[in-house]
């Protein structure tokens, strides 16, 4: 079972640009991607199919200065975020980036955030998240199996 697996993404502004949604972050091809559309911070939300417990987030992108991950352990509609990590990095210069962003411990989470704070350029690329952890699911004896997977 994949972590994200019926997972779903979304811009917080709810502004994409034109043929590059906030989607384009789980599909496993690099030919689609998230372009920011100026500004910032810009948020990314990834809902998950179900509560997963995370171990590692890792982002394939382009020109990010700095970076937050944030967690929301519950599914309404309100989200009490809280923040896990923030990243600084180091200028590219254009080249794609590969950020492994740390986690001190795993944690619980039906939606991470992504909150890009600054850019080295006006717009920020996303083309990929990955999401290493385990999803729970229910056997047909009603206990909890551990799944391990990485998307």
């Amino acid at each position: 079972m994949d972590v994200l697996s019926g997972a779903s993404a979304t811009s917080s502004t709810g502004l994409t640009t034109f043929d590059h949604d906030p989607g384009a972050v789980l599909q496993s091809s690099l030919d689609s991607f998230w372009i920011t559309p100026g500004l910032f911070p810009q948020e990314l939300i990834i809902t998950l199919a179900a509560c997963k417990e995370i171990r590692d987030v890792e982002v394939l992108s382009m020109s990010i200065h700095k970076i937050e991950l944030a967690k929301c352990d519950n599914s309404q509609m309100i989200k009490a975020w809280e923040i896990c990590s923030e990243v600084t990095c180091d200028n590219a210069d254009g080249e794609m980036q590969r950020l492994s962003i740390p986690i001190s411990s795993k944690f619980n989470a039906s939606s991470i955030r992504l909150r890009v704070l600054s850019g080295w350029s006006d717009f920020v690329c996303i083309f990929k998240v990955n999401v290493i952890g385990t999803s729970f699911s229910l056997s047909s004896n009603s206990s909890f199996k551990r799944v391990e997977s990485k998307s």
